[in-house]
């Protein structure tokens, strides 16, 4: 049962139909390589660190700004967590199916 402003429980079957569309990157390969976006941070959330490391460098790393830019990528950083983590329960399922048919 889903709680106050929860979505209800998808299907396995619903949930790996919606994971499994494709997606596009929002920073081109040019672009990060002229950002100078280390390997690690590109990922689908890269063209929001572009403008936290530029208000970064122009407010001298001072831990009270860019406080906007920092939530905004760690929201995003934290949905891409959670769509892992539910690609992990898919799969988990699948095997546990698979096991279960063989035995």
């Amino acid at each position: 049962m889903a709680h106050h402003g929860e979505k209800p429980e998808q299907s396995l079957e619903d949930m790996e139909a919606e994971l499994s569309q494709p997606r596009e990157m929002l920073i081109s390969e040019e672009e990060m390589d002229a950002e100078r976006l280390p390997i690690g941070y590109r990922d689908y959330c890269a063209h929001l660190l572009v403008p936290l490391n530029r208000c970064r460098q122009e407010c001298f790393y001072l831990p009270w700004k860019c406080t906007h830019e920092r939530h905004v990528y760690e929201g995003c950083q934290y949905e891409e967590y959670k769509r892992r983590k539910k690609w992990m329960l898919i799969e988990k399922e699948k095997l546990k199916r698979a096991q279960e048919k063989q035995a």
